[in-house]
């Protein structure tokens, strides 16, 4: 994807899809944030590895939320990313709360 946002030719085969020489010829003129939804704490930090922000739901026990947290951090710790910088979205109710 961050490759196509470059304006790029992208090739991919993959298990699930392939491409020849995609290209996206209409694209943002600053980049698109890669925000990834995780459900559970070793998803997060995946999401924290290879996304710009963490996005999931509310509903579950305190300690699930900070497990989700950590991982996400060191994930993009790993990756090189300040997580401090990062979004991290909950659902909760209706609506999204942003921290």
């Amino acid at each position: 994807m961050r490759e196509l946002w470059k304006g790029d030719a992208v090739t991919h085969r993959g298990e699930h899809y392939q491409t020849r020489r995609a290209r996206l010829y209409t694209r943002s003129d600053s980049p698109v944030p890669l925000y990834i939804s995780a459900l559970a704490p070793n998803s997060a930090r995946t999401a924290g590895k290879y996304g710009d922000g963490l996005i999931t739901v509310g509903g579950e026990a305190p300690d699930h939320y900070r497990a989700m947290l950590e991982n996400f951090a060191a994930g993009a710790r790993e990756a090189g990313k300040n997580p401090d910088a990062l979004p991290r979205i909950v659902r909760a109710g209706r609506g999204f709360h942003r921290r």
